[in-house]
């Protein structure tokens, strides 16, 4: 959900506060089954 509201920001060309910055970085979510499988 917090990727979703990072990418909504971004196309309506608002600022993303800076303690969720770390929302706009690509990668597989943690709680993605293929990242829990891998572990």
């Amino acid at each position: 959900a917090g990727r979703l509201y990072a990418q909504t920001k971004a196309h309506r060309g608002e600022p993303l506060p800076e303690h969720l910055a770390h929302l706009t970085t690509q990668g597989p979510a943690a709680q993605e089954a293929s990242s829990l499988l891998s572990r």
